[in-house]
């Protein structure tokens, strides 16, 4: 009897020992969590995000030869919701409000993925340098089931906090509004990542139909901090306030993807430094920005063959404008001379200016002195064949852009191929590498 209970008090004070250490242990990591998450800053990085390209719905449609249908739909359903806005309007005593239809090129979108909370939820994101906006589609969002995307869920995250406050953003198809919340936010993978705490950012309620055509449910906005709503600090200023770069900018690289490119890297964007993968270490040059809500330079002039325009425009480089936008006057010469000519003017199908799939051409933009040269091998959109011999042309005409924006051209994804760049914070001044 007394060597049986002599076992079971040696037995139970192992088993006290062991949870003590235990306890011991845990409240080791704990503390130590508690001191990376609040105490000592951590060691600052840089890191690089590939992204993959992602075929949308207008895409798939033009090439199984449904994309005047598509269109179609676009333009009906888009004639439908102004009818129900200017009735609502009208029937809430308002003024008549007439929103412009944008016309969306999706043929070139680079995506890659964005974690929110703790534990992190991932969604595929758009992270565009023309946009002050950040906000990712939420649970509460009933229309966003329907688009099959990933939505955020508070309820999931301990360390989200309610802020309340809220948010809307307008396109001339609709738009998305809903409330802000805050919750840490990563960028980057197992390889290197960084995480940044306390970010603000917006739980999308209500996301018009077109939006929702998007590959995407979820935009991480990277224009300068003159663009973004009072109260919200932008991802990378607030990452650089929290000492997480090893220098206070960004650089962007975007890949000729092909065809067959969908879901393989197609872009990469590198944080806190510079990306010497894809692009050059020599910059050929470097602009002061013109306009802080942007990244706006001056650009002098544009040319291609005997063509040349030196009217000097604000000029923006926008990873999200999946195009080059510019002057009507401009951009319709410059789409005769690149072999669109049709007649006594530029060649156009659905609205859209084209030219001839198999043309080769040269497009210079002069800025802050430096020649930049775009060829038709980013500028001659080869997967979006419109008619036969014609193709969709990478740039294209916006004649409110200066109206509404200040801006006369916006430099998207075709030159931003060609031409990486770097978006010095602290500087504020943009710098050009070519791609190789």
């Amino acid at each position: 009897m007394k060597l049986t209970s002599g076992i079971g008090i040696g037995s139970w004070l192992v088993s006290f020992a062991i949870l003590l250490h235990l306890l011991i242990l845990l409240l080791s990591i704990s503390s130590t969590e508690v001191e990376a998450r609040g105490g000592a800053k951590p060691k600052p990085k840089k890191i690089s995000v590939l992204f993959k390209r992602k075929e949308s719905k207008r895409e798939a449609a033009v090439k199984k030869g449904r994309g005047r249908e598509f269109d179609a739909n676009f333009v009906k359903k888009y004639k439908k919701r102004q009818a129900k806005k200017q009735q609502k309007q009208q029937n809430r005593g308002k003024r008549d409000v007439t929103d412009a239809p944008t016309q969306d090129y999706y043929d070139l979108i680079y995506v890659t993925p964005i974690y929110f909370g703790t534990p992190v939820q991932s969604f595929d994101c758009l992270l565009d340098t023309g946009s002050g906006h950040i906000y990712v589609q939420d649970t509460t969002c009933a229309a966003c089931e329907d688009a099959l995307l990933e939505t955020y869920d508070s309820s999931e995250s301990v360390t989200y906090q309610p802020h309340g406050q809220q948010f809307s953003i307008v396109y001339g198809t609709g738009g998305v509004s809903g409330f802000y919340g805050i919750d840490d936010c990563t960028i980057g993978d197992e390889t290197g990542n960084i995480t940044i705490e306390n970010q603000m950012f917006g739980q999308a309620q209500s996301v018009d139909a077109i939006t929702l055509l998007n590959p995407y449910g979820c935009v991480i906005g990277l224009a300068g901090p003159d663009a973004w709503e009072a109260g919200v600090t932008p991802p990378v200023q607030n990452a650089i306030a929290q000492g997480l770069f090893t220098s206070p900018g960004f650089m962007v690289h975007l890949n000729s993807a092909g065809d067959d490119a969908f879901g393989t890297p197609g872009a990469l964007f590198t944080f806190g430094g510079v990306d010497d993968l894809f692009c050059s270490p020599t910059f050929s040059g470097w602009a002061p920005l013109s306009l802080n809500s942007w990244w706006s330079f001056q650009m002098s002039s544009v040319s291609t063959g005997t063509y040349t325009s030196s009217v000097g425009w604000n000029t923006a480089s926008d990873t999200g404008a999946l195009v080059i936008f510019g002057p009507t006057t401009e951009c319709t010469k410059i789409a005769k001379k690149c072999g669109g000519k049709a007649g006594a003017g530029a060649k156009r199908i659905k609205g859209q200016l084209c030219v001839k799939c198999l043309k080769s051409y040269t497009v210079n933009f002069v800025v802050n002195g430096v020649t930049y040269a775009v060829t038709d091998e980013t500028l001659t959109l080869q997967e979006m064949t419109l008619s036969g011999k014609w193709c969709q042309f990478g740039i294209q005409d916006n004649p409110a852009l200066s109206a509404a924006t200040g801006l006369g051209w916006i430099l998207g994804t075709p030159f931003i191929r060609e031409w990486c760049q770097y978006h010095d914070v602290a500087a504020r001044q943009i710098g050009f590498s070519k791609s190789i």
